[in-house]
C-alpha cells in the first residue's frame, strides 16, 4: 500500500445511508481522481442515484467538490446509476442508466465539467437519453481517435430470466448518436438463449471492437464466457514507437546497435541511454558504448509534430564486466553408492552461468547450470571422486574453484529374500536365503523389524541363512561399513500341519435337475488345496474354487446323490468330510400350443400340457389375457397388428420351476375380412379322436370354403360345403394330437369360427 495516499494507502467516503458504490474512474490533467457509481440515498434498498467522486493526487476528497468530495450531477432526475466515465480535454463523460416515467432504465450518455457542471450543449442540457428496450446498460466506454465514444453492455427486458442481448452503440462528440454505425448507432447481439451481458470493450489497431462478457445458455443461470468482435468504419492510424538492440548483454567498454522499429511518418526520434555513452542521441538508428558495470535503461520517443510516442525498456541493457573465482563447493563429502546429493557455491559478481564438473565422471553426473548442482552417484563404482565449479559470462570464463574431496562407498544392492517359509509340525523349519550377494557385505536378517543377528557375509552369489523355526515376518538387510540398504521382500515363518478332516458341504439338500446350485465347506487358512466329490459323477458337473464348488445339475437325472471333500496341503491330505445327502428332483418340460398368426382384437386358445400339482404362470405380449390365468390353458384378445409372444412358467409339486422360451405370435390385422355377425357353427365331438363333424345352424348362405388350421397357424385343408347342404364331416385320424382351428368364409366374410381338440 501506498501510505502516501489517502490514510495508510486507501481513501473511505461515507456519503449515504446504504450502499455507495463506484464502478469507473480516470485521471484529470492535473492528477486529480474521478470516480463514478451510484449511492442508496433511502433505506432499504432504494432512492439510487448516480454520483460523482473527486480524489485529490494525494488521495483525499477534494473539499470544493460537492460534499466531501461527492456529489449527485444534476441531470440525474430520477433512479439512476453510472458505469464508467471517459475524459477527454477534463470533460467527464458517463455511461450510465435513468429511469423514466414507465420505470424503464433507458440508457444515458452524460457530459459534465470536472466539477460536475452539465455542458448544456450536449445532448439535452448534458444528456442524451436512448429508448431502445425495457433495460439498457452501458458498462464500458471507450473514446477512439475518430473523436466517438463506444458505448458496451446489455439490452433487453427487466427480471432475473427476461431475455437480454449484448449492446454496442457508438456517438458522435456532440452527444448525438452516430446513425451511420449499423444504420441506427448501435447494434444488439444474441449470445445465448437467455440473459447476455458485456462488461467491457476495446478497440483493436485495426479498429475492430470486442465485447466481452457472459451468456446464460438458460434460466437457471448457467453462465459462461462470451466474446463478441465487430467491423467498423474506422481504422486507427498507426504510430508506435519501437525499438531492437544488437545485443542486450555487453561487456564493459562494448558498443551497442539500436535500431528503429517504430511506426508510422517520424519526424524525430529521442534516445536516453542510462548508463551509455552518448547518453542521449537524435539519430534514428545510434550507437552506444557502455563504460559503466550494471542494468540500464533505455527510453525512445518519436515525434511527427502533431503526435508523439515513447517505449521505455527497463532494464535493457546489462553490462557485465569479468567474473572472478567461485568459491570451493560445499556438500557431503561422503556417499554411498546410488544416492543424490547437492553441491552449492557463492555467487559470483557478474557471472550469468556456472559450470560444474566431476572427476573422475565414472564417480557420477552432475546437473545445473546455477550456484546449486545436483550430484546423481554411481551405483557401480566406488573410490575418491571430486567438484568442482567455475563462474562464467559473455565476457569470458572465471577461474576453477578449489576441489571439494569427497568419496563414494559401495552402496549394497536390494536382492530379493527368499522362502516358502511354511515348515510342517515335525520338521526343523523353513530356509530363508538371499537370491544374490556381495563380496564386501554381510547381510542380517530382521524379525517383526527387530534384528536376530543371524549375519552372513556376501559370496557374491546366492547365500542362505538356514533353516529358521522362530515364526514370524522376515526382512533382510545388508551393510558395509558406511552404507546399509533393505534387501527386497519378506517371508512369513510359520508352523503348519497336515489338515483336519473338512466339515460336512452346506448348501441346498434339495435341488431341481436344471439348477445351478453352490455348496461350501469351512475355510482352513492352513489349506492349499480342497478336492470335491460328487456321487454319482454323472448327476452334475462341477467348479471348482476353493473352498467353494458349484454344481451344474444334468437335466434328465433325478435321485439320491452324495457330496464330499477332502483338503490337502504340503503337509498332506486329509480325511474325506462326512457327505451331504441331496436330492435331484425332476424339473417340469411345459411346450406352448397354439396359434402362431392371430388376427387382432380376436380371441385365441393356448395351453401346456397340464400335470397334477402343477401351478402356470403365464407372460403375454401384444395382448390381454381374458381367462385361464393360473391354469395349463388361457385365453388370449390379441390387441394391435404387429409381434407378439407367450412363454409360460410351471412349478411342479416337488417345487421345481421351468420358464419357456418365448413363444412368438405374428398379430394381423386381417384385412379384407370382416366377422360376420350371428353363431352360424357347430362342432362335434370334441375332443375328435377320428372323426369331426362341422354343421351351419342356418341355410340358403351359398358356397362356404371351410378352413382347417393347426395350432402353429398353417393351413393344413381347405374344404367347401355347397348352398345344398348345411355340414360336414371331416376324418382327423391322419391329424396329429392338438388343437385346431376353423373358419368358415363366404364372399370375404367370416361367418363363424371354432375350435377342436384332436386326441387319438
Amino acid at each position: 500500500m501506498d501510505s502516501g495516499f489517502g490514510t495508510n494507502g486507501y481513501t473511505e467516503i461515507n456519503s449515504a445511508t446504504q450502499n455507495e458504490n463506484l464502478n469507473g474512474l480516470k485521471l484529470l490533467s492535473n492528477g486529480k481522481v474521478i470516480g463514478v457509481g451510484y449511492t442508496h440515498l433511502g433505506d432499504p434498498w432504494y432512492g439510487e442515484f448516480a454520483i460523482m467522486v473527486k480524489l485529490n493526487t494525494n488521495g483525499s476528497p477534494d473539499p470544493g467538490f460537492g460534499t466531501n468530495g461527492v456529489l449527485i450531477p444534476s441531470v440525474y432526475t430520477n433512479y439512476s446509476q453510472a458505469f464508467d466515465c471517459s475524459i477527454v480535454n477534463d470533460y467527464v463523460f458517463i455511461s450510465s442508466f435513468m429511469e423514466d416515467a414507465s420505470a424503464y432504465k433507458r440508457f444515458a450518455l452524460v457530459k459534465v465539467d470536472q466539477n460536475g457542471n452539465p455542458d448544456p450543449g450536449f445532448g439535452t442540457g448534458g444528456i442524451s437519453i436512448l429508448s431502445i428496450d425495457q433495460l439498457t446498460y452501458g458498462e464500458d466506454i471507450y473514446y477512439g481517435g475518430d473523436n466517438k465514444f463506444y458505448i458496451g453492455g446489455s439490452s433487453g427486458q427487466s427480471g432475473l430470466t427476461a431475455p437480454r442481448d449484448f449492446f454496442l452503440a457508438r456517438y458522435n462528440y456532440d452527444g448525438s448518436i452516430d446513425a451511420g454505425f449499423n444504420g441506427n448507432g448501435y447494434v444488439k447481439t444474441s449470445v445465448g438463449s437467455a440473459w447476455d451481458h458485456a462488461f467491457a470493450l476495446d478497440m483493436g489497431p485495426d479498429g475492430k471492437i470486442a465485447l466481452v462478457g457472459f451468456t446464460a445458455m438458460g434460466p437457471t443461470g448457467d453462465n459462461d464466457r462470451a466474446l463478441t468482435r465487430y467491423l467498423n468504419d474506422y481504422v486507427p492510424p498507426v504510430f508506435l514507437a519501437d525499438f531492437t538492440a544488437s545485443s542486450t548483454t555487453v561487456c564493459y567498454g562494448n558498443t551497442v546497435n539500436f535500431t528503429d522499429l517504430s511506426q508510422g511518418t517520424v519526424g524525430s526520434w529521442e534516445w536516453t541511454f542510462e548508463g551509455g555513452t552518448p547518453a542521449t542521441s537524435s539519430q534514428q538508428n545510434p550507437t552506444v558504448t557502455y563504460n559503466t558495470l550494471g542494468t540500464f535503461d533505455v527510453k525512445l520517443v518519436i515525434s511527427d509534430g502533431s503526435q508523439e510516442d515513447s517505449l521505455i525498456m527497463i532494464d535493457y541493457i546489462t553490462v557485465l564486466g569479468d567474473v572472478g573465482q567461485a568459491d570451493m563447493p560445499s556438500g557431503e563429502t561422503g556417499l554411498c553408492g546410488s544416492y543424490y546429493a547437492e553441491y552449492t557455491t557463492g555467487s559470483v559478481q557478474y557471472a550469468t552461468s556456472y559450470e560444474w564438473v566431476v572427476s573422475p565422471s565414472d564417480a557420477g553426473s552432475l546437473t545445473g547450470s546455477d550456484t546449486v548442482a545436483g550430484f546423481q552417484s554411481s551405483d557401480t563404482w566406488t573410490g575418491n571422486y571430486s567438484i568442482k565449479v567455475r563462474a562464467v559470462n559473455d565476457c569470458g570464463d572465471g577461474a576453477w574453484s578449489d576441489k571439494l574431496q569427497c568419496v563414494l562407498w559401495l552402496d549394497p544392492t536390494p536382492y530379493f529374500l527368499e522362502g516358502e517359509g511354511a515348515y510342517c509340525t515335525g520338521e526343523p523349519g523353513a530356509e530363508l536365503s538371499l537370491e544374490n550377494s556381495q563380496q564386501g557385505v554381510n547381510y542380517e536378517l530382521f524379525k517383526d523389524g527387530s534384528p536376530t543377528g543371524n549375519i552372513i557375509p556376501g559370496t557374491g552369489s546366492s547365500v542362505s541363512f538356514g533353516l529358521i523355526s522362530n515364526d514370524g515376518l522376515y526382512t533382510c538387510s545388508g551393510y558395509t561399513a558406511n552404507c546399509q540398504e533393505n534387501m527386497s521382500g519378506n517371508v512369513w515363518v510359520h508352523e503348519i500341519t497336515a489338515p483336519a478332516q473338512p466339515s460336512m458341504p452346506t448348501g441346498p439338500e434339495t435341488v431341481c435337475d436344471n439348477d445351478i446350485s453352490t455348496y461350501s465347506t469351512e475355510l482352513d487358512p492352513d489349506v492349499t488345496d480342497y478336492n470335491w466329490t460328487l456321487t454319482p459323477p454323472e448327476a452334475g458337473t462341477m467348479q471348482e474354487v476353493h473352498d467353494t464348488v458349484n454344481i451344474t445339475w444334468i437335466k434328465g437325472f433325478i435321485g439320491n446323490v452324495l457330496l464330499s471333500v477332502q483338503a490337502a496341503n504340503d503337509c498332506g491330505d486329509s480325511p474325506e468330510s462326512e457327505e451331504l445327502s441331496i436330492s435331484v428332483e425332476e424339473s417340469p418340460e411345459p411346450f406352448i400350443t397354439g396359434v402362431q398368426l392371430a388376427c387382432s382384437d380376436e380371441e385365441e386358445l393356448y395351453s401346456t400340457q397340464e400335470n397334477t400339482g402343477s401351478t402356470y404362470l403365464w407372460d403375454v405380449s401384444g395382448g390381454t389375457i381374458t381367462s385361464g390365468s393360473g391354469t395349463h390353458q388361457i385365453v388370449v384378445l390379441w390387441g394391435d397388428p404387429g409381434d407378439g409372444w407367450i412363454k409360460v412358467a410351471e412349478e411342479n409339486s416337488n417345487g421345481c420351476i421351468t420358464v419357456t422360451d418365448e413363444y412368438p405370435i405374428a398379430i394381423d390385422d386381417c384385412t379384407g375380412i370382416t366377422e360376420h355377425e350371428g353363431d352360424f357353427i357347430r362342432i362335434y365331438p370334441n375332443p375328435a379322436p377320428s372323426e369331426v363333424y362341422i354343421s351351419l345352424n342356418t341355410y340358403n348362405v351359398g358356397d362356404i370354403e371351410v378352413n382347417i388350421i393347426n395350432a402353429s397357424g398353417n393351413n393344413i385343408a381347405k374344404l367347401r360345403i355347397d348352398g345344398k347342404h348345411s355340414s360336414i364331416n371331416v376324418n382327423t385320424s391322419a391329424y396329429p394330437n392338438g388343437l385346431y382351428y376353423v373358419r368358415l368364409i363366404s364372399r370375404e366374410k367370416i361367418l363363424g369360427s371354432g375350435k377342436f381338440m384332436i386326441i387319438h
